[in-house]
């Protein structure tokens, strides 16, 4: 018997042995024990003998007795949870609890617990309050800490990249990889180009969507390496201005998101289906955020959907963790390192959202005149054949941009440094140049619902005689060109009153707050007449029309900052606090594991 090295007692605390009662015999019946040959065969296998705390056992003897035994059978299965709070084991979402049955039931195949009395002993089973104190009240250093689970090689913090399977005891992160070894030598550049065309089989509306779409796929792998929180994929519509009607259902946007979970977890990845984002969603959201999985799903948000909320700017800006409370269960911490998508059409974005988000925007397409080149491509990344190549794709990515030391791309997103240094380092040295030209550039951000309906007033303001300017008006003006316009969200920041000053002041103050900020290609301006009256104009940025997203705005409208000298394939350094210093400790020793 093998007992854990790592363990703080395993070289002081010795287990006592016994003979135990033996397991069935798996002989058939009227074997008896003897071969056929005349020989005696080898009996069936006897289990160590662990004393349950009574009157002369301490529980906490019990305790390391259980730990020694259960730890030294590989491969490990259950682990403690990161804050020490209880045990937990791999599950098929991600980190799952374990219950003081299940915990029992597993116990009891690698040992017999026996009962002592003043003068006799009995074997009996586990107690169950024994199993709940086992459960619940770990004690502290006596089992591995498991921080994460990946059905997938991953990149660990310090750049080492694993592409075993099993618990690695350095980062704490448990390979659950179920298909062949990983080969990244025989990732050549033909197959990763065959590769992508098979995987992003769809018809972008720009450039930048086509590289935001690589990135879902590349982020599961190198999602421990990312200190901090990653931002959320908008699938199908970003909420923008100049996108005029609503886009075709015919989009592929549920049919990507399930191709980046199939690729990465080997399944369907977690779905929910939310009618309404509101209190209810949230109270569904926190449910399956407690079961710690890989990868959300947000699936076909309801037209009209204005995304965001107190709960879901928290998980999404939380750095490590955050807490949650699930319905009949007590306040936990959990680690925020699960990846969002989001699809639907017609989907807005709160001010704070818009910030959070990656928009991956699709156009529609006709499946009976072009249809995917794969029809069964999700039953085929479920095995493991066509798994591996892709693994092994993203993996030869993650190792050139190790060895070329780790370029970062030329531009980074306010508050997702870690993101957009490895994501966006390795999409940008593997795309080149024209990834690096696309990568977050201004016009490729989400514009949030309030921005959007200011974009819309603003292009539907009134012209002067020739056309060749917007004509000033007064606040009570504007009130009237409100009515005529879609923008629920300004009619109800002026609100209901039927009084018309009332009314007139409200948007006078709202429009107040957006002078000199540009809005979708406008920026407002503000003066008085002769009888000192205010009006508002809005005019066109220089070097942009009007209706459009061409100016990337003041820094609190655009999270973008620009990093000097990086480019696609060289890297680049930034002076900006901003962002985040990961890569030079994940550069700086490179190894890998497995390959």
């Amino acid at each position: 018997m093998s007992v854990d090295t790592d363990a703080p007692e395993a070289n002081t605390e010795h287990v006592a042995v016994e003979a135990g009662p033996a397991a069935s015999s798996p002989l058939p019946s009227g074997a008896s024990g003897a071969s056929a040959s005349g020989g005696t065969a080898a009996g069936p296998p006897t289990l160590p003998v662990v004393d349950l705390p009574g009157a002369s056992v301490a529980h906490d003897a019990t305790y390391r007795q259980i730990r020694t035994l259960f730890t030294a059978a590989e491969p490990l299965t259950f682990f403690a949870s990161e804050d020490g709070g209880r045990l937990v084991e791999p599950g098929a979402l991600g980190i799952e609890p374990v219950t003081p049955v299940r915990f029992a039931t597993a116990v009891q195949q690698h040992m017999r617990f026996r009962r002592k009395a003043q003068r006799t002993s009995s074997y009996a089973e586990l107690p169950d309050l024994t199993a709940r104190r086992m459960v619940h009240h770990p004690p502290a250093g006596q089992w591995p800490v498991l921080r994460g689970v990946a059905r997938h090689p991953v990149l660990l913090p310090g750049g080492r990249l694993v592409t075993t399977p099993g618990y690695d005891r350095q980062a704490g992160w448990y390979v659950d990889w179920r298909g062949p070894p990983i080969r990244t030598a025989a990732a050549s550049a033909s197959v990763a180009r065959r590769t992508w065309e098979l995987l992003l089989d769809f018809d972008f509306a720009d450039d930048a969507s086509r590289w935001y779409a690589m990135a879902l796929f590349v982020q599961p792998f190198v999602r421990p390496a990312i200190p901090g929180p990653t931002p959320l994929y908008l699938v199908g519509g970003a909420g923008r201005a100049d996108d005029g009607e609503v886009e075709g259902s015919n989009t592929g946007k549920t049919y990507l998101a399930q191709l980046a979970g199939f690729a990465a977890l080997g399944r369907q990845p977690p779905m929910m289906k939310l009618s309404d984002w509101g209190s209810e969603g949230e109270r569904q959201l926190v449910g399956v955020v407690a079961r710690e999985p890989e990868m959300i799903l947000l699936d076909n948000l309801s037209t009209g959907t204005v995304l965001g909320g107190g709960l879901l700017h928290q998980l999404l800006t939380a750095y490590e963790s955050t807490f949650v409370r699930n319905v009949g269960e007590p306040v936990r911490e959990v680690p925020v390192r699960m990846m969002w998508v989001a699809s639907g059409n017609g989907i807005g974005l709160d001010g704070e959202q818009a910030r959070r988000t990656v928009p991956i925007r699709l156009q529609p397409r006709d499946l009976a005149a072009r249809p995917y080149r794969t029809r069964d491509l999700l039953e085929r990344l479920r095995r493991p054949g066509l798994r591996r190549v892709v693994a092994s794709v993203i993996c030869r990515m993650i190792e050139d941009w190790l060895a070329a030391g780790c370029p970062r791309p030329p531009r980074t997103l306010s508050s997702f440094g870690g993101w957009s240094d490895v994501v966006g380092g390795i999409v940008c040295h593997h795309g080149g140049a024209a990834a690096s030209e696309a990568w977050l550039t201004p016009s490729s951000r989400p514009v949030s619902a309030e921005a959007e309906e200011w974009t819309r007033l603003f292009g539907a303001w009134p012209t002067d005689s020739d056309g060749a300017a917007r004509k000033p008006l007064p606040a009570a003006a504007v009130v009237a060109l409100l009515g005529e316009i879609t923008a629920p969200g300004l009619q109800a920041r002026i609100g209901q009153s039927r009084n018309p000053r009332a009314r007139s002041t409200a948007m006078g103050r709202a429009l107040q707050a957006q002078v000199d900020r540009p809005r979708g290609g406008w920026v407002l301006r503000t003066g008085t007449s002769r009888g000192k009256t205010r009006w508002y104009r809005p005019d066109p940025l220089p070097g942009g029309t009007g209706g459009t997203d061409a100016s990337p705005g003041p820094p609190q409208e655009s999270p973008v900052i620009s990093m000097p000298g990086g480019t696609g394939g060289t890297g680049g350094t930034s002076n900006s606090s901003q962002v985040s210093e990961v890569v030079p400790r994940a550069c700086s020793r490179r190894r890998v594991e497995g390959s």
